[in-house]
């Protein structure tokens, strides 16, 4: 519905069952007990707020080596993920 209703460049009902076909290829990474403990324990120990280490976990555990954001520090990487901040590199020439 948002695809083809509310976004400024609406899909067709095609296009958007195709788009969500693609996307549904993407590793899913649920969250439990584990996860949850993780993200507290490096919200503590690297001060991030837990909703940004429940990010990281999660990323980490679904195999990503990138995460692209708008919020977190740039060339940082934890549990081996690299934080890419796109608004500090748009900035650099």
């Amino acid at each position: 519905m948002v695809l083809t209703r509310k976004v400024r460049r609406k899909f067709t009902s095609a296009e958007a069952i195709d788009y969500l076909d693609r996307i549904a290829r993407a590793p899913v990474t649920t969250t439990d007990y584990r996860m949850v403990r993780q993200a507290a324990e490096l919200s503590d120990r690297d001060a991030f707020s837990f909703w940004d280490a429940l990010v990281l976990v999660a990323a980490a555990r679904s195999g990503a080596t990138r995460l692209y954001t708008g919020d977190l520090q740039d060339e940082r990487t934890v549990l081996g993920v690299e934080i890419v901040n796109l608004f500090r590199r748009a900035g650099r020439s």
